[in-house]
């Protein structure tokens, strides 16, 4: 499994993060979500499964507890998932689902996969939990974060890092929800950050 490195290989290997938090960047209780936003979790599916030509293919990264945590399987059956995972490895019946130890091993896993198809890998996404989600914020091929900021406070065990935001710009993308959303009572945002290291 090769390790990919900032500045060679590939220029548009390249991993975005999307995740949903509250005001305290609290991002879930007890292994779900302590919100029901049915538009929002629309868009994070669309977001994900999004695909510019039907030949390609997506790829998301989670650790074991966020997988373990999918509700509806069918959701992420066309996906290369990559679990990282030091105490789980089943032998996957899913033919597009791996499980590496690490965080430098689910990228370099998707680097070869990548090779091997061509390019056929077209974006990556990071879905955390916690730690996913740190080493995603410190690794160089991280692009963007799309950013869910829901407008209220939840009871919640798991959060997501602090961002450095001086790091980042704002951007626009058109799959985006545009201003204040409300989905059952509660309300919320989507911004995308872009990092530095892309302008």
């Amino acid at each position: 499994m090769s390790a990919p490195r900032k500045g060679c290989g590939d220029p548009d290997f390249r991993i975005n993060i999307i995740v949903a938090c509250d005001l305290n960047r609290g991002i879930g209780k007890n292994g779900t979500l302590p919100w029901k936003l049915p538009s929002e979790t629309n868009y994070y599916h669309g977001m994900i499964n999004h695909l510019k030509s039907s030949e390609n293919q997506n790829a998301v990264i989670f650790g074991r507890i966020t997988y373990e945590s999918i509700h509806d399987p069918k959701d992420y059956e066309n996906l290369l998932k990559v679990v990282v995972s030091k105490t789980s490895r089943p032998q996957p019946e899913d033919k597009n689902l791996r499980f590496v130890e690490s965080f430098l091993d689910a990228t370099g896993l998707i680097w070869d996969e990548k090779s091997l198809r061509n390019g056929g890998i077209e974006t990556i996404w990071s879905l955390g939990g916690t730690t996913v989600y740190q080493e995603t914020l410190q690794s160089p091929f991280l692009h963007r974060v799309y950013y869910t900021e829901v407008q209220s406070k939840f009871d919640c065990d798991t959060h997501f890092p602090a961002m450095d935001l001086t790091k980042f710009k704002i951007v626009e993308d058109s799959r985006v929800p545009s201003g204040i959303q409300s989905d059952n009572g509660v309300q919320y945002k989507v911004t995308v950050y872009e990092s530095n290291n892309f302008a």
